[in-house]
């Protein structure tokens, strides 16, 4: 234990490097928090808001369906589509099983005409999830079977409609003859996703089917979940409830398979994050080093004297790397509160995007904001006890081989 307090003493009487030591581990400590906890908040809502906005968290269409050359081939429905979504609506943790219609079409004003990706769904059972009835900003959400459609802000803005205006949508049907029909704009909506607010176009089903020539079908079923974690558990109580006679018949995704690309980007900003939080371990390390190294050379002669009276090699090395630990421990424990403050503060208040949203190919909040764990902050302890002995160790070793002669030497 006294050389625990002597270290102690020992680190003090060098205030100036002391402070610069520990002021460069709070600030690594506390970056290192932040950026955890800024990465994950990031990743979740993008998951999160691609669940919502896009995919869902699982999808059934026909067998065929995605291996057809054509995008959103129509004469391939799901086969009974309206009574598997009644069964699927019953499995616990489902929020949602709505039928849709994706396709191509476009909209006109009477002037000029804009491709869209239309799609026509069941409102009252998607209004569960909250996404399109939370976001309309003008107008109302639509009813069952209302015959018009939802528009985006940016939709709007750039043909310059507004709410109760009537427009041409045109498109082919399932038997891919063209087909026009009018509709008035029930809603603006503003989710706050380019892609979607710019282009894309949503109609009640039974607009839909009739523009498409349809009847009662659907190329596809989406269903929400309470959080995407219960997926597994869902697919398998959902083999369960759909009937055998048309399993060969249908394919089932979770929303993984229509997320790649954004998967793939998170693990290249994982692999990104990764290195980052190496060059800030690395540069505590060789600054603790650094330290230590000039705190050896200064102190020769001290080493040198108190092997003299009695001090072993082993305990003058414990002596340097107890100091080591000591300085790097300091620097956590602030480091974690002035991490801790920034994240609770970015939590509260979050980060403002402005219009930078409209150019991402990932939903995201007008914010970004924190999303911190104990884990972060456990995990710079250990590091900052990791870090400490790594920096003292090597110089520790020095100054333990040091012999008592050439110590004295120094004096």
């Amino acid at each position: 234990m006294y050389l625990f307090w002597m270290a102690f003493r020992n680190i003090w009487r060098n205030k100036r490097r002391t402070f610069l030591n520990l002021i460069a581990f709070t600030i690594n400590i506390a970056i290192l928090i932040f950026f955890v906890g800024f990465y994950r908040y990031r990743i979740e809502d993008s998951y999160n808001r691609t669940t919502k906005y896009l995919t869902g968290h699982i999808q059934i269409h026909h067998s065929d369906y995605e291996k057809e050359e054509r995008k959103m081939p129509l004469d391939l429905p799901v086969p009974e589509s309206f009574e598997l979504c009644a069964s699927l609506e019953n499995i616990p943790g489902v929020v949602f099983a709505g039928r849709r219609i994706e396709f191509g079409a476009f909209i006109s004003n009477g002037k000029d005409k804009l491709a869209c990706l239309g799609i026509g769904f069941e409102p009252e059972k998607e209004a569960k999830f909250g996404v399109l009835s939370q976001s309309i900003i003008k107008g109302e959400y639509l009813n069952p079977n209302d015959y018009g459609i939802l528009i985006g802000h940016r939709m709007a803005q750039l043909f310059n409609l507004k709410v109760g205006d009537i427009v041409l949508v045109l498109a082919r049907t399932k038997y891919n003859t063209p087909n026009l029909m009018d509709a008035e704009i029930k809603g603006i909506f503003n989710i706050g996703f380019g892609a979607l607010d710019k282009s894309t176009a949503f109609f009640s089903m039974p607009f839909a089917q009739e523009l498409l020539q349809m009847e009662d079908e659907a190329t596809e079923i989406m269903i929400g979940l309470k959080n995407r974690k219960i997926i597994p558990s869902v697919l398998k109580k959902m083999d369960k409830k759909i009937p055998a006679s048309i399993k060969k018949d249908i394919g089932i995704n979770d929303w993984t398979h229509y997320a790649k690309p954004l998967i793939q980007d998170v693990k290249g900003d994982t692999r990104f994050m990764a290195i980052f939080l190496f060059i800030l371990i690395s540069i505590a390390v060789f600054g603790m080093i650094n330290t230590m190294s000039m705190s050896v050379f200064e102190r020769t002669k001290e080493i040198g004297t108190t092997r003299a009276i009695g001090m072993s090699r082993k305990q003058v090395v414990r002596l340097f790397i107890f100091e080591s630990v000591i300085v790097s421990l300091t620097g956590v424990f602030c480091g974690c509160f002035l991490g801790g403050i920034i994240c609770l503060y970015i939590a509260k208040v979050g980060i403002p995007l402005g219009g930078f949203t409209d150019a991402v190919a990932v939903p995201m909040g007008e914010r970004l904001y924190c999303l911190s764990k104990p884990v972060e902050f456990i995990g710079s302890f250990i590091l900052g006890i990791i870090a400490g002995v790594m920096g003292g160790l090597s110089p520790a070793i020095r100054a333990g081989r040091l012999k008592i002669v050439d110590s004295l030497r120094e004096i």
